[in-house]
Parts: structure tokens; C-alpha cells; sequence
């Protein structure tokens, strides 16, 4: 049985069997050796004995102090831009806006500096974003 704790949630998994699951996102090996995060087993289908999940509020103290812990592992990356347009580009789910092009260059009249974050990689774009104090997108996935 293995057990994941915080003051917030309460995993418990008695695994059976399994199966292997996925290819490793784009930045995953990236983003898990810098913010040193292990690699976990990945499972496609699992049978469980017990599962019992206990989920934590969408902002409490804690994910406050994960999201710190994060940015100061990132702090030796330069700072980017103050205002920033994070345009998903084309890869994924489309989700586009259909004034997009109009929507750019208006927001980049104001002084907003444009990135294509599919084509760029994590460095790249936590460069761009590190001490932003304005960014628009089309969804929260971006940001």
C-alpha cells in the first residue's frame, strides 16, 4: 500500500495490477529534474483493493506555499516581459479566437509582448512569463 499526505489530502492506494500508461509529455523530464519531482509509476488501467480520495480546496495555504517553492526554483532564470499575450499555437485542441490576429496587435499597441507557447520550449517560456504582471490568453492551460 503505498500513501500520499498533505494537511489537505489523503490518497490510499492498494494497487493489484496494471498496466503502462503514456508517453512522456514534451517538458515532463525538464520540468520534474528542475522542480525535483521523482517519476512516478504511470498506469493506463489499474484495479484497486481500496482507493480512498480526500481533495483539497482549490487555494489553501499549502498549494500557496507549493506555488513559492516552485518559483524559487526558477529564480536563476532571467526575468521576461511585464506584459504578455500567450497564444497556444497550433498544437493540441484548437481553441482559437477568430479575431486573434486584430486581438494581438491591439494588445501589442499597448505594450504586450506576444509568445507562441507550442512552439517554445519550458525554458523559454518560464523566461518570457517569469515577473509578468499582466498575461492574457485564451485559457488557463496557457498561463
Amino acid at each position: 500500500m503505498s500513501c500520499c499526505v498533505n494537511r489537505n489530502t489523503l490518497i490510499l492506494l492498494n494497487l493489484v495490477s496494471g498496466q503502462p500508461l503514456r508517453e512522456l509529455y514534451r517538458d515532463e523530464p525538464f520540468c520534474r529534474e528542475i522542480f525535483g519531482v521523482p517519476d512516478p509509476a504511470r498506469y493506463s488501467t489499474a484495479i484497486f483493493h481500496d482507493l480512498l480520495i480526500i481533495d483539497e480546496f482549490a487555494q489553501n495555504p499549502d498549494k500557496t506555499r507549493r506555488y513559492h517553492m516552485l518559483r524559487d526554483k526558477v529564480k536563476h532564470i532571467p526575468v521576461g516581459h511585464q506584459r504578455l499575450f500567450l497564444k497556444r499555437g497550433e498544437d493540441g485542441d484548437r481553441r482559437r479566437l477568430v479575431n486573434e490576429n486584430e486581438v494581438q496587435v491591439m494588445l501589442e499597441a499597448q505594450g504586450f509582448y506576444t509568445i507562441d507557447v507550442a512552439s517554445m520550449g519550458i525554458v523559454d517560456i518560464v523566461a518570457a512569463c517569469r515577473g509578468a504582471e499582466v498575461m492574457v490568453s485564451v485559457l488557463p492551460s496557457s498561463l
